[in-house]
């Protein structure tokens, strides 16, 4: 139906049907509105230009880019009829949750064919491309259903359609698809498109690509969410959840960033902060470790103070004198809070950035207990460290990339790991926390 395109000229490109690939109106009118707001609020690229940016060109925000970008816009005007752009343009846009073209969006989003979208429907996939991962992201969100109404106005504006339809389009309740093999791979996917920017700065508009997840460790990983939160979720207050699979080459064979990815793309395991609490003492230990303790050094478990901040052990219990090894065994906060006092808490920040934490950690004693909030991802790829041996963890979900030719365009190199921790310490940390669980 009409609409589906309309939406999309709508959104992007009123006067998509006039210009000759680069339309001097719109630069007036974006220049003038981001002069007003004093930053940039409104883009004037049209259909074609966005075209050839993702046929041709590499992401460079440069003036010669731009000026290539419009001369090949004209040429291409010249070349192919408007239907004829709209056709590649539809087909090659990336809408979010892995979704490349019109067809494939369609179908992950609300479980149809483009040509069966209602006009509610097709609005909000149009709402996408100006930022695909993070209006994607917000499907069931008002920010979504601002977008939506923004396309609507743009189309009624446009006299594409009536101020009524529009109303009945925005008032309409999206009922979004339920696709089994989507719900438990689409975060994965999310996360691997992202790293292809990294890897090929000028990505073809056509790939192959190979990822490192094992599809059957990526689905059970899936289901424990599901039911840990069916089981326990009401009892500990918890709604989401995540796990990360990691093995010890850093190939990721297990990444679920929610209970259900349809319902929100926010990846849970890479973008959420939390406090870890206890699950960061091993960097604490593995600090102390090498700052000459060992896991027989004896230390006290009883009330402190360190400045005005005075932690306890959970159950208000204390042992007298323990081992380290025993220390961390029982979670005990005074001691973890003395030893990251007495090596100086900046130490125990720096093993942990060492370690492959990414997330700002800040060197106030509290850090000893896990007080500053990292990622499932920072956490994992810390453990994964001792996991190696004391090797480098370095985390890749795309193991290859090769063009619609089959040539091959990235390859994960295969590199030695740098030893960051000795390889004694990490053997005497495995051997304590072994004893954790």
């Amino acid at each position: 139906p009409s609409h589906v395109v309309d939406a999309f000229i709508g959104a992007e490109d009123r006067r998509f049907r006039e210009h000759t690939g680069v339309d001097m109106w719109a630069i007036v009118r974006a220049f003038l509105a981001n002069a007003r707001a004093g930053r940039t609020v409104e883009g004037a690229s049209t259909i074609t230009q966005q075209l050839v940016k993702n046929l041709f060109l590499t992401p460079d925000q440069t003036l010669k880019r731009k000026a290539q970008e419009a001369r090949l816009a004209g040429d291409l005007e010249r070349l192919l009829t408007k239907d004829e752009i709209l056709d590649l343009y539809l087909n090659r846009i990336y809408l979010g949750a892995g979704a490349y073209g019109l067809d494939a969006a369609a179908r992950t989003y609300f479980g149809k064919a483009p040509a069966d979208l209602t006009l509610a429907e097709s609005a909000m996939l149009a709402s996408f491309p100006k930022a695909p991962t993070r209006f994607a992201n917000q499907v069931q969100t008002s920010r979504a259903k601002e977008r939506q109404h923004y396309v609507l106005n743009q189309m009624v504006e446009a006299g594409f359609i009536s101020q009524p339809q529009a109303d009945e389009a925005l008032a309409q309740e999206l009922v979004f698809a339920k696709d089994e093999k989507d719900s438990f791979t689409g975060h994965a996917l999310d996360y691997a498109i992202e790293r292809v920017h990294e890897v090929l700065p000028n990505p073809p508009p056509d790939m192959i690509i190979k990822l490192s997840l094992d599809l059957e460790l990526q689905q059970a990983s899936q289901k424990a969410i599901e039911n840990g939160l069916a089981t326990m979720g009401k009892d500990r207050r918890a709604s989401e959840g995540a796990a990360l699979l990691i093995d010890v080459n850093g190939a990721i064979r297990a990444m679920v960033g929610g209970r259900n990815y349809l319902k929100s793309q926010f990846n849970r395991a890479t973008q959420a902060r939390r406090q870890p609490g206890s699950a960061f003492k091993m960097f604490v230990y593995a600090a102390a470790l090498e700052d000459g303790m060992t896991p027989g050094t004896v230390r006290f478990d009883m009330p402190i103070t360190i400045g005005t901040w005075r932690p306890r052990n959970y159950g208000g219990e204390y042992r007298g004198p323990v081992t380290l090894s025993e220390a961390l065994a029982a979670s005990l906060n005074t001691v973890a809070a003395q030893i990251g006092n007495e090596i100086g808490v900046d130490k125990v920040t720096a093993l942990a950035r060492e370690f492959g934490v990414r997330s700002v950690l800040h060197n106030y004693p509290s850090i000893t207990l896990g007080s500053d909030e990292v990622t499932l991802m920072d956490m994992t790829t810390g453990f994964g460290v001792l996991a190696k041996g004391g090797l480098q963890m370095s985390p890749y979900i795309i193991e290859e990339i090769r063009n619609s030719k089959g040539d091959l365009l990235y390859s994960n190199p295969t590199v030695t790991s740098p030893r960051i921790y000795p390889e004694n310490l990490a053997a005497d940390m495995n051997s304590m926390l072994s004893r954790v669980v």
